[in-house]
């Protein structure tokens, strides 16, 4: 131990938040992949690129939009459209490897993009690139018109037009200019993307806090409290940092069998952290009061451990015996303890006011956490280890200076 309490305790508590928002990402790239959030957002960014935005829709619509959002699609823009033909094209449709169902490309390279767009624009007759580029010229000065191809993508058509001219009708450079536009979009795509696993994160960060009743108030007081447990998370975090290395794991470059076993990896290790805690998961239905005093004086003078009592209207202090399930936590808040108090009686414990007022926020505060992502925790625990390191050498060259 380095002496230092709060360091340690803070170190318990990054640990946990580093194994659990692992553990969550796991999870995300499980659902991310069977719900094709990859392939919606890039067809959101193509659709946001090359068709006009609907200016009519209904309330179910928008709603519509709001849930699917989370999928990484929800654009509000056409369907059909220039953005349509660019995924019926050939050149993009052999991209998905499924062969049956609704299905379309995760990535999509800015050559292909641009290859895809032009021959969409051009017909198989053209002989030569010049034909070619007049193909693309009439298709992009061609006014709207009823026909779906152009009736939906009136904006993206405008753009491509002038980009066209601006590479002074050379086909070559126009594909050049639609690539570099297309670049710029996806750093854009990037970040909706970024944003939506973020709220996704903090969604499953709220399951895992529940399931596995990460009270992130609960956490740090036990540790602060506890000797043994606490020294127990800075080993674990230490074995895991010397175990890792100074790389964390790309999980979205794993393969569907490397995702599962490493999935295996982190549920043994978080079930192992939690077990350091003996998180309580149920709730007493009643406590028992042992003791009542008249005034605070009273209570000071008897007052020896205990951690739970309440002050009524009266001034009297009502001193609790601590549930075995909750250690180190002032229940007295959440118990119903009637008119006429007395040592020996059982009183009603409001579970519902607990999980309101404590679990609850608990549980919020390790969502947010593991919402930062694993990366985040991941390096300031490198940062608390190093400095952990430190202080043992830092406090005898301290001692010596003393003396």
């Amino acid at each position: 131990m380095t002496g230092n309490i709060a360091l340690d305790i803070f170190i318990g508590l990054v640990f946990v938040y580093l194994l659990y928002s692992l553990f969550a990402a796991v999870l995300l790239e499980i659902i991310s992949t069977n719900l094709s959030m990859r392939s919606r957002n890039l067809r959101k960014a193509i659709f946001t690129m090359l068709n006009d935005e609907q200016t009519q829709v209904s309330i179910f619509k928008k709603i519509q939009w709001t849930f699917m959002r989370l999928l990484g699609g929800g654009t509000k823009h056409k369907s059909g459209g220039l953005a349509q033909a660019l995924y019926d094209s050939s050149g993009i449709k052999h991209l998905t490897n499924v062969s049956w169902g609704r299905s379309y490309p995760s990535g999509i390279s800015s050559a292909q993009f641009s290859k895809a767009l032009i021959k969409v624009m051009t017909d198989q007759n053209a002989e030569n690139r010049t034909e070619m580029a007049n193909q693309v010229k009439s298709f992009l000065e061609l006014p709207q018109s009823q026909e779906d191809l152009h009736a939906t993508s009136e904006s993206g058509k405008d753009y491509l037009l002038f980009l066209f001219r601006e590479a002074n009708g050379d086909l070559e450079q126009f594909a050049e200019k639609v690539e570099l536009w297309f670049d710029e979009m996806m750093l854009s795509a990037t970040e909706w993307y970024k944003k939506n696993m973020q709220i996704w994160l903090f969604l499953i960060g709220l399951v895992l806090a529940y399931a596995f009743n990460l009270n992130s108030l609960y956490i740090a007081k036990y540790l602060s409290l506890n000797n043994k447990a606490r020294s127990q998370m800075v080993q674990l975090a230490g074995d895991y940092i010397e175990r890792t290395g100074n790389d964390l794991p790309q999980i979205d470059s794993f393969t569907v069998e490397e995702v599962n076993n490493y999935y295996e990896e982190l549920k043994a290790q978080t079930y192992q952290a939690a077990a350091v805690f003996g998180l309580p998961k149920a709730l007493p239905n009643r406590v028992k009061i042992e003791r009542v005093y008249a005034s605070v004086d009273a209570f000071n003078a008897a007052k020896k451990n205990s951690f739970s009592f309440a002050k009524d209207k009266n001034g009297r202090y009502w001193v609790f015996q601590q549930p075995q399930t909750l250690p180190y936590i002032n229940i007295g808040k959440y118990v119903c303890f009637g008119k006429s108090p007395e040592s020996g009686k059982m009183v009603d414990f409001n579970a519902t006011k607990f999980f309101l007022y404590y679990q609850l926020w608990g549980y919020i505060i390790t969502a947010l956490a593991i919402s930062l992502g694993a990366p985040f925790w991941f390096d300031l625990l490198n940062k608390l280890m190093q400095l952990r390191g430190n202080v043992p050498a830092q406090r005898k060259q301290a001692t010596q200076v003393k003396k």
